[in-house]
């Protein structure tokens, strides 16, 4: 029973430490005529303002 706990949290703070998935993108919308809750939007790689 602690065995699985420790490896329980094991896993937790290594999912929590590796979310340093940093997103680069700088998201634009792609066409502003349609409704606010349809548009879409570009990503603009490594475009950080």
């Amino acid at each position: 029973m602690k065995f699985s706990v420790l490896i329980l949290l094991v896993c937790l703070l290594t999912a929590c430490a590796s979310g340093g998935n940093h997103d680069t993108c700088t998201y634009r919308e792609r066409d502003l005529t349609v409704a606010y809750d349809q548009r879409t939007y570009w990503c603009i790689p490594g475009d950080r303002r």
